[in-house]
């Protein structure tokens, strides 16, 4: 059975070492999208794709997007995400110790399992 590939939102303390770790185990980073390009193109996963969000590249969604951001943030995310993609058949997981799955519900109407 094949590994899904995964997509990173946030780049950050959290972001980086999680990809990192999924990497490790054989799963593929398709992308990375976060607000800070040095960080991010610095220290992206290999195989991905880097763009911030102020210039979206066309990524193709894989079939797992972490989003790693601060929690106040979570819902922007899901928001954005939820305009700009068809999410059928994808999983957007988020990070926060805090919030439940329903800070993600924009996602999940259009398509998503969060």
């Amino acid at each position: 059975m094949a590994k899904p590939d995964f997509a990173l939102i946030g780049p950050g303390r959290l972001g980086l070492p999680l990809a990192d770790r999924l990497e490790a185990g054989g799963v593929e980073c398709v992308a990375v999208r976060g607000r800070h390009p040095v960080l991010g193109e610095r220290r992206a996963p290999s195989a991905a794709t880097w763009d911030t969000w102020d210039d979206p590249a066309e990524w193709r969604l894989p079939a797992v997007v972490f989003v790693c951001v601060p929690d106040h943030a979570i819902a922007e995310v899901g928001l954005f995400l939820a305009c700009r993609h068809d999410l059928d058949g994808v999983s957007v997981l988020h990070t926060s110790g805090l919030l439940t799955a329903d800070a993600l519900d924009p996602v999940r109407r259009r398509g998503a399992t969060a």
